[in-house]
């Protein structure tokens, strides 16, 4: 995962999205997903500047809350 960085989320990426689903960031200008109604919040931290070890836990919490999301929404339909 060298050399990866945030992409840009745009707002209508939010609008015409079945789910938003907030991984963690703080402000708006970061991450317009946090302010919007019925957003579901993983709080995964963030992966930079950690240990190699603490980076697999937080892929393996994003895998986890993936596989949650998928069953979550298999129920709903």
């Amino acid at each position: 995962m060298e050399n990866q960085s945030p992409k840009i989320l745009f707002d209508s990426m939010i609008t015409n999205s079945f789910k938003t689903v907030n991984m963690g960031c703080m402000d708006k200008e970061s991450c317009p997903a946090l302010f919007v109604k019925d957003v579901i919040d993983w709080n995964i931290p963030d992966p930079k500047e950690k240990t190699i070890e603490q980076v697999r836990e937080i892929r393996d919490q994003i895998k986890s809350e993936v596989l949650s999301l998928i069953t979550s929404i298999n129920n709903e339909r």
